[in-house]
């Protein structure tokens, strides 16, 4: 998830980015379910806590009030409509530190638990990329670049 919205590109062990999109893996913790925090579950802390303190859609925003779309940018139509209605269409999702330590914080504390759904070794990316696509479960699909699955 470095550096998104830049495509990741790859598969690896190791991984380069900046500091501020990282955070010390708690040991209660074993590295799968440590891999499953990031990307779905800052996403949803993002959207619910730094920017838009939860709202459904534009027409129920009062003005001045922000509706995040989630994946992807909103249309320039409903950026347009927004700015219209006094109000705002913003993307959002970026790695940061601070609502990475929060939801580490919360696991710490036992009132968030990461759930792995999937462990599958990285010869098996395909496999992982079908089972994502056609979604429907519980839980996260992590590779394991170790070779140890």
């Amino acid at each position: 998830m470095p550096r998104f919205l830049h495509a990741a590109g790859a598969y690896a062990e190791f991984v380069v980015g900046p500091a501020r999109h990282f955070v010390q893996a708690l040991d209660r913790l074993g590295h799968w379910e440590s891999a499953t925090l990031p990307l779905a579950g800052l996403t949803a802390w993002q959207a619910l806590t730094d920017t838009a303190c939860v709202m459904r859609s534009l027409s129920v925003l009062r003005p001045g009030g922000i509706l995040v779309t989630l994946p992807a940018p909103p249309e320039d139509t409903l950026v347009r409509q927004a700015a219209e209605q006094e109000k705002r269409a913003v993307f959002m999702l970026e790695p940061d530190r601070r609502g990475l330590l929060a939801r580490t914080d919360l696991v710490g504390e036992g009132r968030l638990a990461p759930v792995v759904n999937t462990l599958l070794p990285l010869a098996e990316a395909a496999k992982a990329h079908e089972l994502v696509e056609t979604a429907g479960e519980f839980g996260k699909t992590v590779l394991d670049v170790t070779g140890g699955a």
